[in-house]
């Protein structure tokens, strides 16, 4: 049979139109969240934190919230500690320094927000009344409070943490001396992205129901990893995880801040461990922007040294991350500047790389996962460089950029830090993009608008991405919670 008369046995989907399934129930108002969810005989959780980024916990008074009314259980870090010892997050990288974020804080407060006690009730409202009689007696302690403050090190944001240095490290080593003193240009500068919070329209929460029957513990929680939850409640808790089920409802948002294991969520587990009885937590916004982590805070100090004719002959870049009082789980400190610089020098031919990435513990809520994380603080620092070496030696953003990005004669390309390309049409679509901007005229009409008193603009950002990471890469099986 002619090949083109044989039926297509798997129809193609690349390219084709996607039904969003999940749309009617959302838009209807059916979708059910964690909220939503009915349980009998269900208990309610609120949580204590920390009004201090950094103290000692000289005494706490529970007895006063244990005796009111509707009050089950409360709980202190003494009563946590001997049940879980807190989340350790690690990095299989030479002087990573792991740290322990405790479910409930201790000895010592690190960050405002943090947990310090627990209030178990027949209601919510009764269970965030009885957290008023809750008296803490805190000592403050001096408060590390930026990256300067941290490098500076005259105070430890967390004792676990020698000179307030969770890692200083390099993906790439070049020597990059004679490139940038024979550069005709170098593009540099200092570039800082700001701390920021995901705040999903629906914050974090969970429902934890043990069985004391079969020893068969469910967890509804509104994340973006449940079976990575799974493992490390597991883990964590000394728990089989053959008898641990994690069920994720419909999720409101997440922006990659519920793709992390939190403390509540071990809490509630060891709460209903306890109590034999449904227990349900869901923050508030207030808690969410204290505690959920926040993302970015980086520094990045980046050159790029150009020759005569445009071309990229040299990159270097030292970033500096402020990543809170504790290695968040999984992702840890690293989760930008070092994930960051393996796509640093993005789709170009840039031959010679020389990083430095330094993360740094502060008195401030641990950073994880956010949108565009691990790339987008350093692409947007390159592609700005980019665009002042093209003003200085008189070429258009496009012209420079098709210079030195990799073309069809390259693949398999292999960048400074050890990725592959392995194909792409990175010059056919900046090409493209260039006829349908019709940049000579845009330069025109820019001209034009400015003329009139208005500003008219022109963005262009070229990067690429590593993704489809497999399951043996990101969680090694010898302890299942390296990352």
């Amino acid at each position: 049979m002619d090949k083109s008369q044989a039926p297509e046995i798997l129809p193609k989907e690349i390219g084709k139109s996607a039904l969003r399934r999940e749309d009617p129930a959302v838009l209807s108002g059916r979708a059910a969240y964690i909220a939503d969810l009915p349980f009998q005989d269900v208990l309610y959780v609120a949580i204590l934190r920390s009004p201090y980024a950094h103290a000692k916990i000289t005494g706490i008074d529970v007895t006063a919230a244990a005796g009111h009314a509707g009050v089950v259980k409360v709980w202190t870090g003494a009563d946590v500690l001997p049940k879980c010892a807190g989340l350790m997050a690690r990095m299989d990288l030479p002087g990573f320094v792991p740290t322990i974020q405790p479910i409930l804080a201790h000895d010592i407060v690190r960050f405002v927000g943090e947990a310090v006690a627990v209030v178990v009730a027949n209601s919510q409202a009764v269970a965030e009344d009885a957290l008023e009689l809750i008296d803490v007696d805190y000592d403050e302690l001096p408060v590390v409070a930026s990256i300067e403050s941290a490098m500076a090190a005259e105070a430890l944001a967390n004792e676990a943490v020698p000179a307030n240095l969770v890692y200083q490290g390099h993906r790439c080593q070049d020597d990059v001396d004679g490139d940038f003193a024979s550069a005709a240009y170098v593009a540099s500068g200092r570039f800082i992205n700001n701390r920021v919070s995901a705040s999903p329209l629906e914050p974090r929460g969970c429902v934890a129901r043990y069985e004391w029957t079969n020893g068969q513990l469910t967890v509804w929680s509104a994340t973006q990893m449940p079976s990575f939850l799974k493992t490390m409640l597991a883990i964590h808790l000394a728990f089989p995880e053959q008898r641990i089920e994690v069920i994720t409802p419909q999720v409101g948002g997440g922006f990659g801040q519920k793709a992390h294991v939190h403390p509540e969520e071990a809490l509630v587990c060891l709460l209903a461990i306890e109590l034999g009885r449904p227990v349900r937590w869901i923050e508030d916004r207030r808690e969410n922007l204290l505690s959920a982590t926040h993302a970015k805070h980086q520094i990045n100090d980046m050159a790029i040294a150009v020759d005569g004719n445009g071309r990229f002959l040299a990159m270097r870049n030292r970033s500096s991350t402020d990543g809170g009082a504790y290695n968040c789980l999984p992702w840890t400190h690293l989760v930008e500047s070092h994930v960051g610089a393996s796509t640093l020098t993005g789709p170009y031919r840039i031959a010679h790389f020389n990083d430095e990435s330094l993360s740094l513990v502060t008195n401030k809520c641990p950073i994880g996962a956010y949108r565009g994380v691990g790339w987008s603080a350093g692409h947007i620092a390159r592609e700005i460089l980019i665009d002042r070496a093209a003003r200085r030696l008189g070429l258009s953003p496009f012209e420079i950029r098709r210079r030195n990005l990799v073309d069809q004669n390259d693949y398999p390309f292999t960048t400074p830090t050890g990725l592959v390309i392995r194909e792409g049409t990175f010059v056919q679509t900046l090409d493209r993009l260039e006829q349908m901007v019709s940049y000579p005229s845009f330069r025109e009409r820019q001209a034009s608008a400015l003329a009139s008193g208005k500003l008219l603009g022109l963005g262009l950002c070229i990067f690429n991405e590593v993704s489809g990471v497999g399951t043996r890469a990101f969680v090694p099986a010898h302890s299942g919670d390296d990352s």
